[in-house]
């Protein structure tokens, strides 16, 4: 299941400041989310959508609520 953002900014922004602030690499992040860093790249360029099961996992690691997230 993956889900779809008419508008996926806000996310990506979201996303880049809880790396940034957690000091991880996008090799790091692959590892703890069992994804490649290609992955990472394209949900950061918006290329491609997180889904659901990748979701939870940030908002586990960035410790912020999945509402805060989405």
């Amino acid at each position: 299941m993956h889900i779809e953002w008419g508008d996926q900014k806000w996310l990506v922004k979201e996303f880049e400041k809880n790396v940034k602030k957690g000091g991880w690499s996008q090799n790091d992040l692959a590892k703890l989310l069992q994804v490649s860093r290609q992955t990472i790249s394209k949900w950061e360029t918006e290329s491609a959508y997180l889904d659901v099961e990748r979701l939870m996992q940030l908002s586990d690691l960035f410790e912020i609520s999945l509402d805060a997230l989405i």
